[in-house]
């Protein structure tokens, strides 16, 4: 059987939710079959979101772990191709961090590159209907935070497991953006069966 991590934020920055968090509540309700889908939420803090990660990966065991982010400037689905070593945060997080122009990892690599199928995700995206595009920039926030971290353990354990970040547009419960969660989540299923080879 595979296994899936897959997490989500909570709300910050003052917004009453977050649409990562409404997608993943969106995908529990599926019916999964063969695959065990294990969906976490995360809170928006540096430090304390990566170390989740990565104790629900030795925990769990995935063969694949995909994380959820908002992305409110955006208006298609993108998955991210890199994590840089950097945070720079314009707005402090939910413990009220706000570290300027600081490398995560100290000695780490620059940054660490996705292992998710990215094309084959788009090109699925797409076909439904859905506005998609590789970003390379997971921003500078806790998102690309949590990415780096997370594919620096995986790399520093020397697991096979895929990882990777995807960043979702505002839906219409939010925004004039013309997806709906369902939506959303209709996409995130599909880029778990193109990273699962289904």
């Amino acid at each position: 059987m595979s296994g899936v991590l897959i997490t989500a934020f909570e709300a910050f920055g003052g917004r009453a939710g977050n649409v990562s968090l409404e997608t993943l509540k969106r995908l529990q309700a599926e019916d999964w079959g063969e695959v065990e889908l294990h969906p976490r939420v995360l809170p928006v803090v540096r430090g304390e979101a990566p170390s989740m990660v990565e104790s629900f990966v030795r925990e769990l065991q995935p063969t694949v772990v995909i994380m959820l982010g908002e992305a409110a400037g955006r208006s298609s689905i993108t998955p991210e191709r890199i994590a840089v070593n950097l945070d720079d945060f314009e707005i402090r997080d939910n413990r009220g961090n706000q570290p300027r122009n600081e490398t995560i990892v100290k000695d780490g690599p620059p940054h660490y590159s996705s292992t998710l199928p990215l094309d084959a995700m788009v090109h699925r995206l797409q076909q439904l209907g859905l506005p998609a595009e590789i970003s390379d920039s997971a921003g500078r926030f806790v998102c690309n935070h949590v990415f780096y971290r997370v594919a620096h353990y995986i790399a520093q354990s020397g697991g096979s497991v895929s990882c990777g970040f995807i960043h979702l547009p505002r839906c219409l419960e939010q925004s004039e953006q013309r997806f709906s969660t369902e939506d959303l989540a209709e996409g995130v299923k599909v880029c778990i069966k193109a990273c699962l080879g289904e």
